[in-house]
């Protein structure tokens, strides 16, 4: 599609956003069309960043472990899943998906896991999270991955790092 979308100039001077499916696909940096046109539109691609605790260090210490490579940071949220889960089955004292279902915002609401702290809203998908910001750029004529800021659930703010200012 960003291949097709090079060829319109009109959609270059729009600004465009991927996400956690285009962040880091090396064919993106390799095609310098799809390259360029990232460049060009500061197109930004946000990736779900898990708070940084000692939990989620050594969260990632096993997986590194197990699997011999690091995984993406979606792991740290099915970790959490997991323990969120066994807790409202421990609480209720049953493997009963109803109960389980009534009590499940409240046990995650109180549980601090590998990804963070997890609230839940009234459909019991999770109210939010911090987000890597990344982009393209061309870096003395190589294209190249880099994180430009990070944006924080808590506060509803981006950090940007320092350089990457523009992109704001």
């Amino acid at each position: 599609m960003i291949q097709v979308a090079a060829n319109y100039p009109t959609l270059k001077q729009v600004r465009w956003f991927g996400s956690d499916a285009t962040q880091g696909i090396g064919s993106f940096i390799q095609n310098p069309t799809v390259a360029q046109f990232n460049v060009q539109t500061k197109m930004l691609h946000p990736v779900f960043n898990p708070t940084y605790t000692n939990l989620t260090q050594k969260v990632r210490q096993y997986i590194v472990s197990q699997l011999g490579r690091e995984t993406d940071n979606y792991a740290y949220v099915a970790y959490d899943i997991a323990w969120v889960l066994v807790k409202a089955i421990l609480e209720v004292n049953a493997y009963d998906p109803v109960k389980v279902n009534q009590i499940l915002p409240q046990v995650a609401s109180s549980f601090f896991g590998a990804s963070g702290w997890i609230n839940l809203d009234q459909n019991h998908d999770r109210l939010g999270g911090d987000y890597a910001i990344w982009t393209i750029i061309n870096q003395n004529g190589t294209y190249k991955w880099v994180q430009v800021g990070l944006y924080s659930f808590t506060s509803d703010s981006i950090t940007w790092y320092p350089g990457y200012e523009s992109f704001a």
